[in-house]
């Protein structure tokens, strides 16, 4: 029973896709030839053989980008049909080729297709052709070249017509644009203008359609003859010659081309130079000679360019040649000092400068010399003397300046003239310019130092660097002095330095208070003078001597050396705190005029100075900054003699009370202060709690 179930299924599917068939043919051609952008038509008839069903259409293969198909489906009755239409239309790039297009019509029953043919033609086309593409012109000629275009293609077209290759700037169309119908030709025309120079050239014709799917070119060659050549030669391109010589060149001139030419000859140069001819004509193949004549006279020198231009009256090609000519100065005379500018002491000391005459011509020749200048001047060159080639004779010139020579600029000059023709440009002459200086601004000095106010404490000694500068125009050995009232207990070495202008030397004056040297202020000066003149320069310092070591200024680069054993007590410090804290009194600065053999010592007050502290080398000292002036009533003058020095008042006088009390002010100032303890130790009861203490002390000893 399910056998038999299974057979009329299988009965019935088979029955309900053989009643589904359909048949798919292709009406009329099945190949078409269209040019792009031309549309065709292809036609296919759809049959339901079976009972009612659905379809769809569609294209596939090569040319189905082009194509359309429609309707895309329908639906058929048993034994209905449909006309279906396939629409082809080529791009306007196709490329001209067969292409395949496959309709399909899809159903119930399966797929059918059927294959047609498109052959895409060339339908844009073009001929270009030339019955002459070859010609034969001379340099600068215009030609014609003549091409027939044909439009080969099916459609109208315009062509662009333009041209390539390696004379396309020198040819010029006839027409840009042509427009053809189809099959049909036209004559265009390009015109040429042959280049100067003889050699063969190519160029293109080529025509373009508008639609882009037509290039033709055509290729064209231009001969260009040497009809206008021609050849310039000269002798030499480079010349060297004395000057005022008569001096000649050769020069060819060749008619290389193939017709008669004239030509015209120019020059560019000296006027010196001169060309015999400026026209020649030639025939095919003749040649001229000519000569170009040089004759620079005395004076000119050095390197010169000669320009020969050549023109054709046929042709449009030059020829220059050009020459190098080197004109040497053959009379020639040299003078120089070798020292141009100088300065001079107008001590009586003799200078001497050197200088020479030298004849830089090449033939021996004669001169004179002439010296203009101031009477105390005298140059060894004789007035009338002769030199052979690049020979050289040394002068000397000797200058004596005494001191009746006025401070100024005098010239010597030294002229030197050939004897013989070429005199006229044969002569030289030098300057030597003299400056002339008195004695003060040769050996000018400038003396410097960094401390030139100083603060010495008087068991210690100072060196300080004192710099002398040379400002002046010579070597100079300076003495150094030193005067003031502090010589006593000064001294410099070197006392003779030797300083070369413009440079610079260091000495050192070295300052060492003796035992018996007083605390004040002394002058000291240090000058500089030549040996048996007046000082020169001189520089003034200032030296205070103290008794607070404290006070004295310690400066960089001043070497200070304290005596031995001389260290400063614990008494002497707590004076010196005292001093400061308490009692800040004025210090005098008091300029001295003194000397340690009996002579009389001048002590005017100037100023009043303060202390403030410095830090140097470790040490707390003290540098003075100045301070309000305070009137002093007059002069105090104390007289030494041997050891013991006595001041006497000469104007104003100080009571006892206060001599005492300024002479011991120390003193009671630290007394004040003991007092002062002592009434604070007592006011706290120190004394009682020290007295247990030491009570406690001795009992614990009794036990």
């Amino acid at each position: 029973m399910k056998k038999l179930g299974t057979f009329v299924i299988a009965l019935i599917l088979l029955s309900s896709f053989a009643l589904a068939d359909f048949s798919f043919e292709t009406q009329g051609s099945s190949t078409l030839e269209l040019c792009p952008r031309d549309t065709g038509l292809f036609v296919n008839v759809v049959k339901n053989l079976g009972a009612a069903a659905e379809f769809t259409f569609s294209s596939q293969g090569s040319a189905a980008s082009w194509s359309t198909t429609v309707p895309n489906g329908a639906v058929l009755d048993a034994a209905g049909q449909k006309t279906i239409y396939t629409y082809i239309t080529p791009t306007q790039n196709a490329v001209p080729a067969d292409y395949s297009l496959d309709v399909v019509a899809s159903g119930d029953a399966g797929t059918k297709s059927r294959t047609v043919t498109i052959k895409v033609k060339d339908c844009f086309n073009a001929a270009l052709v030339s019955s002459e593409s070859t010609k034969t012109v001379c340099p600068a000629e215009v030609t014609k070249f003549e091409a027939t275009l044909q439009n080969t293609g099916a459609y109208r077209e315009d062509f662009i017509l333009r041209v390539d290759g390696q004379l396309k700037d020198k040819v010029s169309v006839s027409e840009d644009v042509v427009s053809l119908a189809a099959g049909e030709r036209k004559k265009v025309y390009a015109y040429v203008t042959a280049p100067r120079d003889a050699a063969e050239y190519g160029f293109s014709i080529v025509a373009q359609g508008s639609s882009g799917r037509s290039v033709q070119s055509l290729s064209n060659v231009l001969i260009v003859q040497e009809c206008y050549d021609f050849r310039v030669n000269i002798e030499k391109n480079a010349a060297e010659f004395c000057e005022n010589t008569n001096n000649e060149l050769e020069v060819e001139v060749k008619n290389a081309g193939t017709t008669t030419n004239t030509y015209g000859l120019s020059l560019s140069g000296p006027e010196w130079v001169v060309l015999e001819n400026e026209q020649v004509t030639l025939l095919p193949g003749a040649s001229a000679d000519l000569t170009l004549h040089l004759q620079p006279p005395f004076g000119v020198e050095g390197e010169k360019k000669v320009e020969l231009t050549v023109t054709p009256e046929r042709g449009e090609r030059k020829a220059i040649a050009q020459v190098n000519v080197n004109v040497k100065k053959c009379h020639g005379v040299n003078v120089e000092v070798v020292e141009k500018e100088a300065t001079l002491c107008n001590n009586g000391n003799e200078r001497t400068f050197e200088g020479f005459v030298k004849n830089t011509g090449e033939s021996q020749k004669g001169f004179t010399s002439e010296v203009k200048g101031p009477a105390w001047i005298t140059v060894d060159l004789p007035k009338s003397f002769s030199l052979n080639a690049n020979e050289e004779k040394k002068f000397t010139i000797k200058a004596l300046a005494r001191q009746d020579v006025a401070k100024g600029k005098y010239d010597v000059v030294i002229n030197v003239n050939a004897t013989d023709s070429s005199a006229v440009t044969t002569f030289d002459s030098t300057v030597l310019v003299l400056s002339t200086l008195s004695t003060q601004e040769c050996y000018k000095a400038v003396l410097d130092t960094k401390y030139k106010d100083l603060v010495i404490y008087v068991d210690s000694s100072v060196t300080v660097p004192i710099t002398i500068r040379n400002e002046g125009a010579e070597n100079a050995e300076y003495e150094v002095v030193l005067s003031g009232s502090a010589t006593g207990f000064a001294r410099v070495t070197p006392a003779i330095v030797s300083v070369a202008p413009g440079r610079a030397e260091t000495v050192y004056l070295y300052i060492a208070p003796g035992a018996q040297t007083r605390v004040a202020s002394y002058s000291l000066e240090v000058g500089v003078k030549l040996k048996d003149s007046a000082m020169l320069a001189s520089l003034p310092l200032k030296v205070r001597l103290t008794d607070v070591k404290e006070e004295a200024t310690l400066l960089e680069n001043i070497s200070i050396a304290p005596i031995p054993n001389s260290s400063v007590g614990l008494w002497q410090r707590f004076k010196g705190w005292v001093k400061r804290t308490f009692a800040p009194s004025p210090v005098a600065n008091i300029t001295t005029n003194e000397s340690m053999n009996g002579t009389t010592v001048n002590a005017t007050v100037v100023k009043t100075e303060t202390v403030s502290e410095k830090k140097v080398m470790n040490e707390s000292v003290k540098t003075q900054t100045p301070s309000a002036q305070v009137p002093v009533n007059g002069t105090t003058t104390a007289e030494v003699k041997g050891e013991e020095k006595q001041l006497e008042t000469v104007s104003g006088s100080t009571s006892g009370v206060s001599k005492w009390v300024n002479q011991y002010r120390y003193w009671l100032l630290g007394l004040v202060v003991i007092i002062l303890v002592l009434i604070i130790l007592w006011r706290i009861n120190a004394f009682g709690k020290a007295k247990e203490s030491f009570n406690e002390e001795d009992d614990d000893d009794d036990e």
